[in-house]
């Protein structure tokens, strides 16, 4: 949906956003939607800096989203 061009493929982060994977608490569909409810109004404006189009979330994306996010972070 374009996440990573803010977010990096690996969710790691970039310059444009921060990164999504802390590996401290994990994600539930619920805090990962109060995530992107309280952090929504700054990422609407960082993408219309980056002039980014908002990306539209499909139901089912929710479940693969959480589940890539609580995946264990790969060694460097």
């Amino acid at each position: 949906r374009g996440c990573a061009a803010c977010h990096g493929t690996m969710a790691e982060g970039t310059q444009n956003g921060p990164a999504l994977k802390s590996g401290a608490t994990p994600f539930t569909a619920v805090s990962f939607t109060a995530a992107l409810w309280q952090h929504g109004p700054r990422m609407v404006d960082r993408s219309k800096e980056l002039g980014v189009p908002w990306p539209t979330l499909k139901a089912t994306d929710i479940g693969d989203l959480v589940s890539f996010l609580n995946a264990p972070v790969a060694p460097k």
